[in-house]
């Protein structure tokens, strides 16, 4: 049995940043700014002579970024996960292995709108009568990610080439089915038939329910 606890503290300063944020904002190109991680690791290993092996690890930290062009104050981070999960466990018998891997953790973060008039130019031509209002950047979240990974493999000797062997492998990837969802982005949408503006968005997610089989050949 094995047990770690790490705490760290890491400071960077970023030179340059695509524009991920651009979309809040009327800057473009590209902006100056620093980020901070900082967090707790522990992990846990266990061994039976049954064939069974468990990894067990938890991650509580923090991504802030500052940027003075977006932002006075510090915002988290697009890829800021305060809370992350992760068990894995394996039987091996012989020449049959079998693996669960489980993943969980919070939900990224993104920024939110809404949908307000313009008063800047009432007067203003479709499609700009009404404009998106971002709020905080990033201080909203997507729920949270889970994800269990079923692996069932059998090797066995390949006769014809010494020390040769061919493995097979089959996975189920995401067998909950679960929506995952990585990203939200709103778009200003204008409805033809009803003449009217609303505030829509975007979810992009991660694979389904994904089945795979494999073949492979050791020399």
């Amino acid at each position: 049995m094995r047990a770690e606890l790490c705490f760290h503290n890491y400071i960077s300063n970023i030179n340059t940043v695509e524009p991920q944020l651009g979309v809040i904002s009327e800057l473009t190109g590209f902006a100056n700014g620093s980020s901070r991680v900082y967090g707790m690791d522990f992990l846990f290993k266990k061994s039976w002579d049954t064939g069974i092996n468990t990894w067990l690890s938890y991650t509580l930290g923090s991504t802030r970024y500052t940027f003075q062009d977006y932002s006075e104050a510090s915002f988290n981070a697009p890829n800021d996960i305060r809370h992350n999960f992760n068990f894995v466990s394996s039987y091996t018998r012989d020449n049959f292995q079998m693996s669960v891997n489980t993943k969980y953790h919070s939900g990224l973060p993104f920024t939110s709108a809404n949908l307000v008039f313009n008063e800047e130019d009432p007067d203003a031509d479709h499609p700009f009568q009404y404009l998106l209002n971002y709020q905080s950047i990033n201080e909203e979240r997507l729920k949270p990610y889970l994800r269990i990974d079923v692996n069932v493999s059998y090797s066995f000797d390949f006769n014809p080439i010494d020390n040769s062997k061919i493995e097979l492998s089959c996975s189920l990837q995401n067998i909950l089915n679960r929506k995952n969802y990585v990203a939200r982005e709103y778009f200003l949408d204008f409805n033809d038939s009803r003449s009217t503006y609303s505030a829509a968005s975007i979810q992009k997610a991660l694979l389904d329910r994904t089945a795979l089989f494999l073949i492979r050949f050791h020399w």
